[in-house]
């Protein structure tokens, strides 16, 4: 079963989106994305919701 973050960025791929378009859009910080993607860190329900809009 695929994480979280390499769910996240496929799909931020596939919307060919970099790291910082996906954080201006969001409202989240490039460097949260970043560790999500990487699964250092764990998104809570409201920043996946953010992320995902």
């Amino acid at each position: 079963m695929p994480k979280i973050g390499s769910k996240l960025r496929e799909l931020r791929r596939r919307r060919d989106l970099g790291v910082r378009e996906l954080a201006a859009r969001s409202g989240i910080s490039h460097s949260t994305i970043s560790l999500i993607e990487r699964d250092k860190m764990s998104p809570s329900v409201d920043t996946l919701g953010a992320v995902l809009d």
